[in-house]
């Protein structure tokens, strides 16, 4: 990438003295049109230095304006970062300039990786028909979970933490039994189950091939992305951050995006919570060179469980094919 940058200062026309126009596209004298995904990144930052910013296309050739460009070839075509402001601004020229040199230091190709989140594999439906089977013989139900679910007329008592083992009280421990919820790692519930084991030798509940793991594989897939990142971007992610070797910011608002983040950043991490804030985060990483965006995902099979459907089907297929029943 580094052989086909370029630098330039372009005459330029349309902006007013007092303004800086940061480019969402310009067109380079010699090389074409050039696309700005980046200029979201570069006109936060003239806000935040109580600029007077405005984001559109610049209008290259003879004017009372000057451009700061940098362009550079990929496979997409004409890439660039672009700031202009009036040649009689002299500190609008030089916010300007260092703008674009700024951003410019840190082109370089990259890859995004995404920890995928995978859907929960046992709907909450599934869980809340054992918690009422097992309320339907007399035993009050013990919840493990992160949230309450949504039931009435049922005995439950929720354990969110191993620390809360030790305050369930007023229950029979001849009738008690248990349903591990979604949305909590079966690892984490696991701990958990063995803490009310210790305490309820007589504590019963469902089959551990019932147990969801979509959280499990949502915290295995961010620690494999945080352990390949340089850097490790927490877009919305509302669930636990798993220690890195590389660096860890939590990003609300893409114009919070810093360029002394990116400058060693080869592989940039991602844990998604809000869809919207990584798709504009993808696009103006696109604006800062060459980008692969890989998605990594964590998948856990109960595998009785699909070898038992796999034997049902072939029977199934046996019986009508000898039409014995």
């Amino acid at each position: 990438m580094n052989r086909s940058v370029e630098r330039a200062r372009l005459s330029a026309s349309g902006v007013a003295p007092g303004e800086v126009v940061v480019a969402t596209g310009f067109a380079h004298p010699r090389r074409g049109w050039a696309e700005c995904r980046a200029a979201p990144l570069l006109a936060a930052g003239l806000r935040q230095a109580d600029r007077r910013v405005r984001r559109g296309t610049v209008r290259v050739g003879t004017g009372d304006a000057v451009l700061f460009a940098t362009t550079w070839l990929g496979q997409d075509g004409v890439s660039g970062l672009g700031v202009a402001a009036h040649e009689d601004d002299e500190s609008g020229l030089d916010a300007a300039e260092q703008l674009v040199e700024t951003w410019s230091a840190v082109l370089r190709t990259r890859r995004v990786l995404i920890a995928a989140t995978t859907p929960e594999d046992s709907p909450l439906a599934t869980a809340l028909v054992r918690v009422r089977e097992f309320a339907a013989r007399g035993d009050t139900v013990i919840l493990i979970g992160r949230r309450a679910a949504p039931l009435t007329g049922v005995a439950t008592v929720l354990v969110s933490r191993v620390e809360d083992v030790a305050t369930v009280d007023g229950v029979d421990p001849e009738r008690l039994s248990f349903v591990v919820l979604p949305g909590i790692p079966v690892e984490d519930a696991a701990v958990i189950l063995a803490a009310l084991r210790r305490r309820f030798p007589r504590l019963r509940g469902q089959h551990p091939d019932e147990f969801c793991y979509a959280a499990s594989d949502r915290r295995e897939a961010l620690r494999s992305v945080a352990s390949a990142s340089d850097l490790l971007l927490v877009c919305g992610w509302t669930e636990d951050v798993p220690h890195t070797h590389g660096q860890v910011r939590e990003l609300s608002d893409v114009g919070r995006l810093r360029a002394h983040w990116l400058v060693q950043a080869a592989t940039v991490g991602i844990a998604p919570g809000d869809p919207a804030l990584v798709d504009e985060v993808i696009e103006v990483l696109r604006g800062l060179g060459p980008l692969s965006v890989v998605r990594r995902r964590v998948t856990t099979e109960v595998t009785h469980r699909r070898e038992a459907v796999t034997r049902l089907r072939a029977h199934s297929s046996n019986a009508r094919a000898t039409g014995t029943r």
